[in-house]
């Protein structure tokens, strides 16, 4: 069971951003998704962070290929879907209206299924990924080894109940610099109305815990059904132009269909 980055970023709430560059050092850090306990990737995300600027690339299995680019100081993100050749872009004020969209269609929802018997409501809840409550994040295990990454091991909580696991290892071990690693916290407070799966959730979930993750494996009922880990983290230098918007996209708004 696979999640598609489609369905991880909703279409009413996707991102992106605009930034003029010259050549910069940062870091970059390379991730594969898998199936629990495989060693063939299933999709891939690229982490290109600089301080306030990031480009985030993210390729599944399914043939979506997504980057999102963020500019910490204009508050902006945007979100290009390369195979429609379209973005979206996102201010501060975009995301306030999308956050009362989202919040109108959660009362509705929650009437709609106060109008079912309780077996089929709870049975659809569940398909949902549990009925609204808030995220959790505790701290579960410490020293604990990933690779050659020393990490702190979390549950991610909902409702109580365990829906995955993140290992995180200090920054030092990944290169990254804390003004690099606030752009992600940045980011992630700026995307608070998104949902909680996808490259969108890995990026919330960081503003969670200490450290970066370098492996999680999400669970449904129990059962591990995907796995995530760092393969790759260097510094580097980045060539200009990394962290503007391509020409020749398509811009639509949030909810409007390519």
């Amino acid at each position: 069971m696979r999640v598609s980055l489609r369905r991880a970023v909703p279409s009413v709430a996707a991102v992106w951003l605009l930034l003029a560059g010259s050549a910069a050092a940062g870091v970059r850090i390379e991730t594969e998704q898998r199936e629990p306990g495989s060693n063939v990737a299933l999709g891939r995300t690229v982490y290109y962070l600089d301080a306030g600027r990031l480009r985030l690339e993210a390729q599944s299995e399914e043939g979506e290929d997504i980057v999102i680019i963020f500019r910490a100081d204009r508050s902006l993100a945007w979100l290009i879907d390369q195979r429609d050749g379209t973005y979206v872009e996102l201010t501060s004020e975009k995301i306030a209206k999308l956050r009362e969209q989202l919040e109108a269609q959660r009362q509705q929802r929650e009437k709609d299924l106060a109008k079912l018997p309780p077996e089929q409501r709870a049975a659809i809840e569940q398909m949902m990924g549990g009925a609204s409550g808030g995220v959790s994040y505790r701290a579960a295990g410490q020293n604990e080894k990933v690779d050659s990454f020393v990490c702190t091991r979390y549950e991610v909580l909902q409702q109580e109940e365990r829906t995955a696991e993140i290992w995180a290892a200090s920054l030092d071990q990944l290169h990254i610099q804390p003004a690099e690693f606030k752009t992600l916290t940045d980011l992630g407070r700026l995307l608070e109305p998104l949902g909680e799966q996808g490259p969108v959730g890995q990026i919330k979930q960081m503003s969670s815990m200490e450290g970066f993750p370098v492996r999680s494996v999400s669970y449904v009922a129990g059962t591990a059904i995907a796995e995530q880990r760092v393969v790759n983290a260097e510094r580097m230098d980045f060539v200009p132009g990394l962290f503007d918007l391509p020409g020749g996209l398509r811009k639509t708004e949030p909810g409007q269909q390519p």
